[in-house]
């Protein structure tokens, strides 16, 4: 009987495969923004009291826009769809603006850098899955 050497894979090993890598990246990263969104809406003046500079409607309307166009580019980069690609670095980057706009925490910028650069290094490996049309392995 022949043996499958990569179902016995662990995620944290180094022979771990790079699609369940980002695929655990991207869930995680989807859940934190979920949860990060359901705060900002809920209790926003806790939120307001973490992100000083969000007091004005403009900047609160504007990490909201953010943080739902990063779901959506974190669905797409699930999907292995290109544009989710230009996505996420285009928001990654208006992230940490509103972030300096609003005097976020250094932790959240920290998490904001390290998270973008996990997931676009993860799709770097996996880059022969997002196709020319947008469908998986067609390069």
């Amino acid at each position: 009987m022949p043996t499958n050497s990569r179902a016995g894979r662990h995620f944290w090993s180094l022979s771990a495969s790079p699609v369940l890598v980002l695929r655990l990246l991207l869930a995680g990263i989807m859940l934190s923004t979920g949860v990060g969104v359901l705060y900002a809406g809920l209790n926003r003046p806790a939120f307001q009291n973490s992100f000083p500079g969000a007091s004005t409607p403009v900047v609160y309307a504007a990490f909201l826009v953010v943080a739902g166009g990063g779901f959506l580019a974190l669905i797409g980069l699930w999907y292995w769809r290109r544009w989710a690609v230009v996505l996420y670095g285009g928001l990654t980057v208006a992230s940490l603006v509103l972030d300096v706009i609003a005097r976020a925490p250094v932790v959240h910028q920290i998490a904001v850098v390290l998270g973008a650069s996990a997931v676009l290094t993860l799709v770097y490996v996996n880059r022969a899955r997002f196709g020319a049309d947008g469908s998986p392995g067609a390069v």
